[in-house]
């Protein structure tokens, strides 16, 4: 006979990253070249008791036209679990273009944070 041992996370889900692309790829913080705060509420299953409840608070900050930081708070509650998340974002910006008026570029991000 033999034993196996499972582990599992409940990975933040939102159905609206397309408003905030930043919550999943850091390169985007700041990518629009001016300063955004994001407020994000969800309750799913609301009429069951202790259904997941979580609450997003994003800022994003340029520093330069290549240089963006951002602030991200998260709080989560499934049931009796609460989880307190906070994440320091740093984004580069690279412009392919012979001007800042032309929209090529690449970008990119680096997260770091504490749960």
């Amino acid at each position: 006979m033999f034993s196996l041992s499972l582990q599992a996370q409940n990975t933040i889900l939102y159905s609206n990253y397309f408003l905030n692309p930043s919550l999943y790829n850091p390169a985007y913080t700041g990518a629009n070249g001016y300063t955004e705060l994001f407020l994000n509420f969800r309750r799913q299953w609301s009429s069951f008791e202790g259904a997941p409840t979580t609450a997003t608070l994003n800022a994003h900050l340029p520093l330069s036209y290549k240089t963006s930081i951002g602030l991200t708070a998260f709080q989560d509650q499934a049931g009796i679990v609460r989880t307190t998340s906070g994440m320091a974002t740093f984004a580069y910006q690279v412009h392919l273009g012979t001007n800042i008026e032309q929209v090529h570029k690449l970008a990119f991000g680096i997260s770091a944070g504490m749960t």
